[in-house]
């Protein structure tokens, strides 16, 4: 084994079983560094596995179709958007890394959404849920119904998660369309 480099090996048991292991070696007699040899195994099966879950999951997060916003509570700057957000609104995560909310929310009231946040930073909410209205990179806009959450760390996150129900909306418009249209009619 090369010195300093610390392979990983998949083992089967008899009995299918899969384990990881890490292999290292280190000198023991610094004069003669070939001479002696320590062999360490150790068994990383479980950080293995936990590594590929959250692989999994974040694999999950960044394909959903809902929009999923991390941003700095701070400036309220994106700091990552996925898969989902950046398709709807049509910018790169380049392009929303330089941006805020107030740049995707032309309508917001932004006091009350102030205080909105200063709730969930000082632990008055869990979560809010609200209606917006977002703004495309094409200048479009659709309503999304937003679940704001704190995530506590240094520095504290805005975590969003969002719907566009802009169709909702319509068909909905269009039903009621529908029976005033059938009211009017029978009176």
């Amino acid at each position: 084994m090369i010195p300093g480099i610390q392979p990983t090996k998949r083992h089967i048991h008899p009995d299918n079983s899969i384990i990881w292991v890490k292999l290292s070696s280190v000198s023991i007699n610094a004069e003669r560094p070939s001479q002696y040899r320590l062999q360490m195994i150790e068994d990383i099966t479980l950080a293995r596995l936990a590594a590929q879950k959250n692989q999994q999951l974040g694999n999950i997060l960044e394909q959903s179709i809902n929009e999923i916003y991390i941003i700095n509570s701070k400036t309220l700057r994106f700091e990552h958007v996925n898969q989902g957000g950046l398709n709807n609104l049509g910018f790169s995560l380049d392009e929303l890394k330089n941006m805020t909310l107030h740049d995707i929310k032309p309508e917001c009231d932004w006091v009350f959404f102030n205080d909105l946040i200063d709730h969930l930073l000082n632990g008055v909410k869990d979560q809010a849920i609200f209606e917006a209205t977002y703004q495309r990179k094409n200048g479009t806009r659709y309503l999304v119904e937003s679940c704001l959450q704190i995530y506590r760390n240094d520095p504290c996150y805005l975590v969003a998660i969002c719907l566009d129900f802009s169709e909702r909306k319509a068909m909905e418009r269009s039903s009621v369309d529908e029976c005033n249209l059938l009211l009017s009619l029978i009176k």
